[in-house]
């Protein structure tokens, strides 16, 4: 294995459902004409001297919007934002109280993408409630006909970042990790092109210059995990947090194939973005859930860490992991035993205190979520009975005013 630096003339391919990463600052929100981003954009270029891992790396260097969807027109007509801002409710989940918060605010919203991946287009957003300098976010919206859960996304990346708060107060590790914020924009100036009684939704996150570094895998693979690009523990704090989340959720899912950005700078805060969930797949199928991976490949090859015995933590392949029921459809929660008991497999009594299981963590964060979503699509759909109503009225109001003045 050796790493490559791709030049790609807008930013990672996948900013949106593959490789994911944001581009340059300083780019006009306005609409423009757009090229077509052809093959010849992606170019393999010398390999990085130093220094030298066992992951791909990827760096965004040049602004090439893509020609694709465009986003929902205004309510107004066209689809720029106007000068002082369309209107937006933001939807914020607390992991702590697990409650959705929301308040209205007012941004400009590029109309056209600058990346696309296999689910999502991405477009350059600006929050002007936030100060001048952290008003850069990138909003993502699903591909024309993928029935995408944006609460749900939110929630679970929100559960992420809790959880990674979590462990670092375990302080197992000198690294840190961090997970850039997350929320869902709810435009109320645009109208839904397939459903004008739907809301028009994107997933934003705050914009990030930098190398997005992969360094953990979707099926739980660390390859540079105990080798001589680990001495400092930097992959191998990243792994057990993966470990770590399966047993504090009970087995119930594991966060995964995770992401830093500017990962190789001497900084001990590791910046995370866009975690993959797993779960048992009978769980996954049951629930309808999307983008969720098998759980099953991920326990197979994950490969133990000192951070994951300094933690106490049962190696994976020694627990009796996403057990299902019988009939095949029903969830039973997995055999957890006490962490740090079974020395047989060399894991020692945990020197630091672990959070206690919650084996209905995941349970929850979808049901908040569901919630969540329905009440918002209420909404939206009784405001538009309503004006639909008010139409009505008018109509009826004016024909009864003209037959009142007729003569006869």
């Amino acid at each position: 294995f050796f790493s490559v630096r791709f030049l790609f003339k807008s930013t990672m391919f996948g900013a949106c459902g593959q490789r994911r990463g944001h581009t340059p600052k300083g780019v006009d929100l306005t609409c423009q004409s757009l090229p077509v981003l052809g093959s010849s954009d992606l170019q393999a270029v010398a390999p990085i001297a130093a220094p030298t891992t066992r992951h791909m790396r990827l760096k965004t260097v040049e602004f090439s919007p893509v020609a694709s969807f465009d986003v929902p027109l205004l309510k107004s007509g066209g689809r720029v934002s106007p000068p002082e801002g369309e209107r937006v409710r933001k939807h914020v989940f607390s992991f702590q109280d697990h409650k959705w918060n929301s308040e209205e605010i007012r941004v400009h919203l590029n109309c056209e993408p600058f990346a696309k991946g296999t689910q999502r287009f991405c477009y350059h957003l600006k929050d002007l409630s936030m100060p001048a300098a952290a008003r850069d976010h990138v909003a993502k919206m699903f591909r024309p006909g993928l029935d995408g859960n944006y609460f749900l996304d939110c929630a679970l990346h929100s559960m992420a970042a809790g959880l990674a708060e979590v462990f670092n107060n375990i302080q197992a590790s000198k690294y840190k990790l961090k997970f850039l914020d997350g929320f869902v924009f709810e435009f109320l100036d645009r109208v839904n092109p397939d459903n004008e009684a739907s809301p028009v939704l994107m997933s934003v996150e705050p914009w990030k210059q930098g190398y997005l570094d992969h360094l953990t895998w979707g099926n739980g693979q660390c390859v540079p995990c105990g080798g001589p690009h680990d001495a400092d523990g930097k992959f191998s704090t990243v792994s057990a947090f993966g470990h770590f989340t399966h047993h504090v959720s009970g087995g119930s899912l594991v966060v995964t194939d995770l992401q830093a950005f500017d990962s190789y700078t001497p900084s001990t805060q590791l910046v995370l973005t866009d975690p993959m969930l797993a779960a048992h797949p009978t769980y996954i199928k049951e629930h309808g859930l999307q983008g969720f991976i098998d759980a099953t490949k991920y326990i197979w090859n994950h490969k133990c860490t000192h951070i994951c015995s300094l933690l106490g933590l049962m190696p994976l392949r020694a627990i009796n992991a996403f057990k299902p029921t019988t009939d095949g459809l029903s969830w039973s929660m997995p055999n957890m035993p006490d962490v740090g008991t079974d020395t047989s497999w060399g894991v020692a009594p945990p020197p630091l205190p672990l959070p206690p299981v919650d084996g209905s963590l995941l349970d929850r964060i979808i049901s908040t979520s569901t919630t969540m979503s329905q009440q918002v699509l209420s909404q939206k759909a009784g405001q538009s009975i309503s004006k639909n109503n008010g139409y009505s009225s008018l109509v009826h109001r004016l024909f009864s005013a003209f037959f009142d003045s007729l003569p006869f």
